[in-house]
């Protein structure tokens, strides 16, 4: 299926915190008029969290998605809106759409997730986390999760326990529990990750302490 030019600038603006997190070299010249203005327009919404201001930018992308006829709508819930986020879900592979194929890596301060498999119930993820880097402190509402450590070492805190996973071994976290994965070696820690329950959305997390400022 061949994408619309609007629908091909909606991806490319959903892709931009990975290109930034990456800093990966854009060749802009390579782009047409419409797709800069585009990305202009979306640059200038000030998503910046904190304070917030996610709202703003899933807004702006939910009108690009509505007039290709894409079904999106916005989640903003009770606890998101007051801090001004949001997250905006488009319901693209139900839709014959391939767009959903295309950004799948998403990028963070201590490194990436990719997600392999989802689905009803569940979710898989490989995790690579940077030397010397940290997840937050952090808790699920909704769902729990089962680590598997593919190579490097894991510092894993699961409730008041700290413990460290080696290559082939796996821990358990439920939901509900505080937990946090840090990397103290020397080369990148690989994992996967198999999350279960009612909700796997990426909103049901709740951060007690974290390394670089996230709310």
């Amino acid at each position: 299926m061949v994408m619309s030019r609007t629908l091909r600038l909606a991806v490319v603006a959903l892709a931009l915190p990975t290109i930034i997190g990456a800093q990966t070299p854009v060749d802009w010249t390579a782009l047409s008029a419409e797709t800069v203005k585009t990305l202009s327009d979306y640059l200038r919404i000030n998503t910046t969290n904190p304070p917030g201001g996610e709202l703003a930018g899933a807004r702006f992308l939910k009108r690009i998605l509505d007039r290709e006829g894409i079904e999106a709508r916005i989640l903003d819930t009770a606890e998101l809106r007051p801090a001004g986020r949001a997250n905006l879900y488009a319901r693209l592979k139900e839709q014959g759409h391939e767009a959903h194929k295309l950004h799948r890596t998403v990028h963070r301060p201590w490194g990436t997730y990719t997600v392999i498999e989802e689905g009803p119930g569940f979710k898989i993820k490989r995790i690579v986390v940077k030397p010397g880097s940290a997840l937050s402190l952090q808790m699920h509402y909704h769902r729990s999760e089962h680590w598997v450590v593919v190579s490097g070492t894991a510092m894993v805190t699961n409730g008041d326990k700290q413990m460290l996973v080696r290559t082939n071994e796996s821990t358990f976290i439920p939901s509900g529990h505080k937990h946090r994965l840090e990397n103290p070696g020397k080369l990148d820690l690989v994992m996967i990750e198999v999350q279960s329950g009612g909700y796997v959305g990426e909103d049901d997390i709740v951060r007690f302490e974290d390394k670089y400022g996230r709310g």
